[in-house]
This record gives structure tokens, sequence and C-alpha cells, in this order.
């Protein structure tokens, strides 16, 4: 636990220090040292992550570039799998090239919004993000990529559109889920509903959607049968009434109550998308709890866009207190509490850096 304490307390400073400074130059280098510091923690983890042991497992697996095949499936994955896996370099090196993927774009895409402090403490205390990216680690590099596609998505002009259309099919050659963003550029972005999120998360909490959206005919059309597992697959380990989708939750209400003023604020068409993003997350992670996993997957996505709406709400309930307290001590207590009592995520040690040269290194004496 030790590890992550130094990692949150130094991360926390640098955040802080980026907000208070005003030179441009400064805050550069202060973002350079913020994402190095999340990728190095990301990828020098010794066996951090469900996956991790598989991960490592196929990276020391040859593939010869030689055999087609490889370019069917998810090919830039495969491209950094198949480096490691016929040069001299470790596995570290592909948890390095992913862990920047995902924090990379979506650190500074962040930072360009107001308050980075507290989007960027949340994206790294929320254990649905920078943790879980340990996890899952393919799909949160495709949507760190993501983040940067809705950025130029949002310059609402045809250049933008089509850097997003290309980003979003770039990152769906490192995972294939991220083709169902690809509809999200036909969302407004200038005002938000209340009265519709409020019934769309309502019937999301009751009814087993599954049959009703057709997942799995999307599956089947995607080619994406890598994944028909989590159409069947049993989610009891996935609970609506958990403390932390409870949460997400009651952390929504404010927001209902105040569309007009986020639309107002400067940057309120991102707000206006990142609360539509946060509504679609709680969503599918209430259709996951009803029916598959598939839901969790898709609403992990949509999950990176949590961390700029908490980031206004001081300014939207009127109180920079406490909407500071309101985010900061519950998170701070769940990453503790729920994040930390995983024995997967919690590190004894981080690996040297010359374990990137090493071929085939011991992780599991």
């Amino acid at each position: 636990m030790i590890y992550w304490i130094v990692f949150l307390f130094l991360e926390y400073i640098l955040l802080l220090t980026f907000t208070s400074s005003k030179k441009t130059g400064a805050r550069t280098f202060i973002l350079f040292l913020i994402i190095l510091l999340a990728v190095y923690f990301a990828g020098f983890r010794d066996c951090l992550g469900m996956d991790y042991e598989g991960y490592r497992n196929n990276c020391e697996r040859d593939r010869l570039l030689s055999d087609a095949s490889w370019l069917i499936d998810e090919p830039l994955y495969e491209l950094v799998r198949n480096f490691c896996a016929t040069t001299q370099f470790s596995a570290v090196i592909f948890f390095i090239v992913f862990a920047a993927l995902t924090s990379v774009p979506t650190l500074i895409v962040y930072s360009k919004y107001e308050n980075f402090f507290l989007a960027g403490f949340v994206y790294f205390t929320y254990t649905g993000l920078y943790l879980f990216s340990f996890n899952i680690v393919r799909q949160f590099a495709s949507a760190g990529l993501l983040v940067l596609a809705a950025y130029y998505l949002l310059k609402d002009d045809k250049k933008g559109k089509l850097i997003f259309v290309a980003l979003v099919l770039l990152s769906a050659l490192f995972h294939k889920s991220a083709l169902f963003f690809l509809p999200v550029m036909f969302l407004g972005t200038k005002s938000y509903n209340p009265h519709l999120i409020v019934i769309l998360v309502v019937l999301s909490f009751i009814l087993p959607v599954t049959q009703i959206m057709g997942l799995g005919r999307i599956v089947e059309v995607l080619n994406m049968m890598d994944y028909d597992i989590y159409i069947d697959y049993s989610t009891s380990t996935i609970s609506k009434y958990s403390l932390t989708n409870l949460y997400l939750h009651i952390m929504m209400i404010p927001f209902l109550f105040r569309a007009k003023e986020v639309a107002s604020l400067k940057n309120g068409n991102m707000y206006v998308f990142a609360i539509k993003m946060y509504a679609i997350c709680l969503m599918c992670n209430n259709l996951a709890a009803n029916d598959v996993a598939i839901a969790y997957r898709i609403a992990i996505m949509f999950s990176m866009y949590i961390p700029l709406v908490f980031s206004i709400l001081p300014i939207i309930i009127g109180n920079r207190q406490l909407g500071n307290v309101l985010i900061i001590v519950p998170l701070l207590i769940l990453f503790f509490a729920i994040g930390l009592s995983n024995p997967l995520v919690v590190p004894d040690k981080m690996l040297p850096l010359n374990s990137i040269w090493d071929a085939v290194y011991q992780k599991f004496q």
C-alpha cells in the first residue's frame, strides 16, 4: 500500500502545483511530470492486474509478422505484443506503451479545461479509472485515444469530425469495442435534457435490456466474437447497489438541476458532452448488473468523462469548499476501503528500470 500512498501524494502535489502556476512553460513541464509518473507507475508495476500474467505470457510467445492472421484481430495490439515477443525487450515495454496510450491523451485533454486538479484527482483516485486500467489494459488504452477523439469532435468543424472518426478507428485497432463510440458524434453538445437522463437511467436500472438492445447481434455484426463471452457471462460480481455505483448516481443529481448553468460555462459544450457520457456510463453500469458484462465493458469508454464532470461540481453547486469535500473525501474512502483491499492491485514492489531489457524476467518468485 505504501507505493500507492506515495504515488498518489506525488500526483496530488504536482496537480496542485500545476493549478497554482501561471507560466505556460512551467505548467507544461509539470504536466509532463504528472504524465511521466503515471506511465512509470503503471508500466513498471510488478504483477498487478487480473490479466497481467496473461499479457506477460502473450508477449513472450512469438507470432511471426509474416502470418497475416494477426491483421484480422486488433492489429496494433498484436504489433506491440509481437515486438516484445521477437526482440530482447521484456513485457514491461508492452505495459509502458499501453499505460502511455491510456494516460497521455487523457491527462493532456483534462489539462485544457478548468480545475485540472479535481479532474486529475478523480482520474487517479476513482477506482474505476487509473487503478482499473491495470486490469483492463487494452480497452483503457483505446479509451484514452477516444478522449482525444472527442476533444477534436467538439471543435465542431469538418476537420474535427474527420479526426474524430480517424482516432476512433485507430483505437479500434487496439480494442474493437471502440466502435461503439462512433454514434456519439451525433449527440448534440449545446444542452442536455435532465428528464430524459432520469428516465433512461431508471429504465436501465430495472429492465432486462440485453434482448431489447440486441447486444448479441451487434457483437456478431462487428465480428467481435472474442467478446461473445460477455453476452452470456453471469455478472453477479457487478452490483448496481455497490457503494461506488450509488455514489456515482448521487453525484449526478446536482447536474440535473443545473443544465442551463452547465451549458453557459466556458467550454460548456465539453461539459454538456461529458455529462451525456457520464449518463451513458451510469446506464451501462446498471445494464451490466442486470444482464451482461459487455455493458460494463462499453461503460469504460464513457467513464473517462467522469473527471471532467466532477471538476465543475464546486461551480455548479455554488460552494467550492463543499464541492471539493463531496468529491475528495468519498473517493479517498472508497479507494482505500475498496480498491486497495484487492491484492491484485496492491504492489509489493516496483520493477527496476533495467527490467525493460530482460528477455524473460522472474516476476513470480
